[in-house]
């Protein structure tokens, strides 16, 4: 598995099934992410969820034929036919406008994944509470989970979103509960670097 940063974690994982990337960072790193395009000749990209900063370059994906898969809750956003975001903080007409001046995929181009799909050879895992649809990975063999912004990795802590960028709340904490499940001895966020699943555990704990 490789790590990029493009405002985010960008993820290459391979496996005998093939190339998977997960998320596409934000749109002012798109050249650097078509140039991953061309270089690694992935066989599918995930979008993890709706936000910007995870699917700057997806339409770049689109226009080479490489099939984009996200949960069907987190499509729309994606496609143009809605607009939200949930920052700057308190801002709702700001977050869509930056959300409208974002590049659209076609939804000709999005393949709708479910919890437990296998994706060219990792675990589909669905992570609610940031966006109604966030997905993530549970990487083959399920000793690494990429979980997207469920969580945020900052000095060596794991750290809920703030609440404002939350779609649900409560959800979010249920998530980060059955993160802690999954057996995974390793977790990777969007935002930082790795942490071992034991730092999950004590932030389940601090918030409960």
């Amino acid at each position: 598995m490789r790590v990029l940063n493009f405002s985010s974690n960008v993820f290459l994982l391979d496996s005998p099934d093939g190339r998977l990337i997960v998320d596409a960072g934000l749109f002012t790193h798109a050249p650097a992410f078509a140039r991953v395009l061309r270089q690694y000749q992935p066989d599918a990209l995930l979008i993890t969820h709706h936000h910007i900063d995870h699917r700057g370059g997806a339409h770049l994906a689109a226009r080479a034929g490489i099939p984009i898969f996200m949960h069907a809750l987190d499509v729309p956003y994606v496609t143009g036919e809605r607009f939200r975001l949930p920052y700057p903080a308190g801002m709702p007409q700001v977050g869509a406008a930056l959300a409208r001046a974002h590049p659209r995929v076609p939804e000709r181009a999005i393949r709708t994944v479910l919890p437990g799909d296998d994706l060219l050879g990792h675990t589909v895992l669905h992570l609610p509470g940031h966006t109604h649809g966030q997905v993530g990975v549970l990487v083959r063999g399920g000793e690494v989970a990429l979980v997207a912004d469920a969580l945020i990795s900052r000095a060596g802590q794991a750290r809920l979103p703030r609440t404002a960028y939350n779609d649900d709340p409560g959800a979010a904490l249920h998530t980060l509960r059955d993160i802690t499940q999954l057996g995974a001895r390793t977790v990777w966020s969007g935002h930082g670097p790795a942490l071992p699943m034991q730092a999950v555990r004590d932030r389940l704990v601090r918030d409960l």
